[in-house]
């Protein structure tokens, strides 16, 4: 089986899409001839969910229900976590304990029953929004902490930007404050490197390949940093787990596209579906 991830934005021009109908139809053939699985994760899930209109927020989880395999991917930091106690007893994170829903609140079938998400109130609304403008205040720090090492050479390459990325303290200290988060501020003394941590937690190395990607965007391209963009980072912890992550952001897709990319993944949702004539009667 192979899986394919949808970011938020692929679902909202799905349901725009002007021949939607077909286009699921097709969507659905094409995964079931080719052994694909749509992946849907809790964030999708959470995004859906803080969409304010409340028909097109059921009309997303609809095709979520219609379209997706019938389990969540766990949030950011429960998948992080999972990776992690993986990591540590020398083992390698599968599907199978990928989707494991132990400790994992939200069951499948309430994108059905929608008990779940139309009880969202006006507060929780607020709190999302603010939730996503709170990412430019922590961006500050971050151009902060490496806009003094980079941002007078805006003629560096991405390659060599990577380079002096991954060799920076501030980047260990980065990769060791997520970790941290995702454990509830473990102790890593048991882990002095964190290069063993790239290496064995594939959800982590994505994360940090989009941060050293955001970072270069904003400090080298001088490409201002949008309200999406810490969410954005959190969709991208799934991309080395699937076939094809696929997005209609082209924003998101530039940053994913400087990731380092074991195939051919990412994919425009536009160039997805011309690829595959899945727009066609």
């Amino acid at each position: 089986m192979k899986y394919i991830y949808f970011d938020t934005s692929t679902y909202n021009h799905i349901f725009k899409h002007p021949q939607k109908e077909t286009l699921i139809a097709n969507l659905k053939k094409f995964c079931k001839e080719n052994d694909y699985e749509i992946l849907l994760s809790a964030l999708n899930f959470e995004e859906f969910a803080h969409t304010q209109d409340h028909t097109i927020r059921e009309a997303l989880f609809d095709i979520a229900y219609e379209i997706c395999k019938h389990i969540l991917l766990p949030h950011q930091k429960v998948f992080l976590k999972k990776e992690l106690i993986a990591l540590s007893n020398n083992e390698k994170l599968n599907f199978e304990d990928v989707f494991s829903q132990k400790g994992f609140e939200i069951p499948f079938k309430s994108v059905k029953d929608r008990k779940s998400y139309n009880q969202i109130s006006d507060a929780q609304f607020k709190e999302w929004k603010d939730k996503k403008k709170g990412f430019l205040n922590h961006n500050k720090i971050v151009q902060k902490t490496f806009g003094d090492l980079w941002n007078s050479d805006r003629n560096m390459t991405y390659e060599e930007f990577r380079k002096h990325f991954y060799d920076n303290e501030a980047t260990k200290e980065f990769v060791e404050t997520i970790i941290a988060i995702s454990l509830n501020n473990v102790d890593l003394s048991n882990y002095p490197k964190v290069n063993l941590f790239l290496n064995e937690m594939p959800g982590l190395f994505a994360l940090t390949e989009y941060f050293c990607a955001l970072v270069y965007q904003q400090q080298i391209k001088q490409i201002k940093p949008k309200h999406g963009d810490g969410i954005d980072m959190n969709h991208s912890v799934y991309f080395y787990y699937v076939s094809l992550f696929v997005t209609a952001d082209q924003d998101f897709f530039d940053m994913l596209d400087l990731m380092k990319k074991p195939n051919d993944k990412p994919m425009l949702f536009e160039d997805f579906v011309a690829t595959h004539k899945l727009d066609l009667i």
